[in-house]
This record gives C-alpha cells, structure tokens and sequence, in this order.
C-alpha cells in the first residue's frame, strides 16, 4: 500500500512541485492551500506523513502544530515543517513537535530522502 503524503503549502508552484515529484516516487500524495484545510483532510483520510509550510495567510504552520500534536488521533503522524526564515524558528518548530524542519527551498530528493526516514524510523 502507498504511503499518503500531504502538503500543504499556501503557494500552489510548491505543492505541484513536491505532488508530481513524490508520485513519480510512488507516494499517494494529496495537496491543499491551507491549515483549515488540511486539518480537515487529515481528519477524514488516513495520511502517513504531513509536509506543512510554517508562514501561510489565516492558520500557520505554528496553529498546525500546536493543533495536532495535541490531538491524541493525530498526535503521532510525522510532520515534517518547512522553513524560510531561519534556526530560530526551526528551534521553536522543533519545540512544538515537528518531526524534521526543512529550509526552504527544499529540494524535492532531500524531501523523499526524508519521508523516507521517517517511515522507516515508524516501523522500529
């Protein structure tokens, strides 16, 4: 069975890019503007791994977080931040859970490489 991914990034070029990308990987991937978003999706789909923007107009990347991570039916898929401005909002993505933070731009190979990872470190 497929590994579902979701992005969700407000800027449609970066969720084409990493869609197409991944499902030529093999990934099921679905992508939506927004937290509200996402959150429903994740809410009615069973996803694997959640790749988030942190700057997004309304909810952001923080609100996500702070959302699931504290939501015991979602609390333990990976999530996996993306980041443009800097190590100190990476620090404080990592103190609200994120899975891995990523700088952008993140190339599409080092994303999969990274799923990848934390696939493999959920079934240890």
């Amino acid at each position: 069975m497929a590994v579902h991914i979701l992005v969700i990034d407000d800027d449609v070029i970066i969720r084409r890019l990493f869609s197409m990308y991944l499902q030529k990987q093999g990934f099921l991937v679905s992508n939506v503007p927004s937290v509200e978003e996402g959150l429903e999706i994740l809410r009615h789909s069973k996803i694997d791994v959640v790749i988030c923007d942190v700057i997004m107009p309304g909810m952001n990347g923080f609100d996500f977080l702070k959302i699931v991570k504290s939501d015991s039916a979602l609390k333990r898929i990976p999530v996996i931040v993306l980041s443009a401005t800097g190590l100190q909002e990476e620090m404080l993505l990592l103190e609200f859970k994120a899975s891995r933070v990523l700088s952008k731009p993140c190339m599409p190979q080092e994303l999969e490489k990274v799923i990848l990872e934390l696939m493999q470190k959920g079934e240890d």
